[in-house]
């Protein structure tokens, strides 16, 4: 791969983590009401931390992959 594409990973894999952390910080924020939405709540919020886990480990390798391409 080149460092262009270690770049792309990495910015792809930034994003996807922000994205599935404003999902986490909406919904612990209080967004939701209503009877019954805990539940369901608390699944997406444990869904959205392990993608949340998986995308910074994909930006770290690829962050690490550029800084050694360089």
């Amino acid at each position: 791969m080149t460092p262009v594409d270690h770049a792309k990973a990495a910015a792809g894999a930034r994003s996807n983590l922000n994205a599935w952390g404003a999902v986490v910080a909406m919904l612990e924020g209080g967004v939701l009401s209503g009877d019954g939405t805990h539940k369901a709540q608390e699944q997406v919020i444990k869904i959205a931390q392990r993608e949340m886990r998986k995308h910074l480990k994909e930006f770290d390798a690829a962050l690490a992959a550029l800084k050694r391409s360089a």
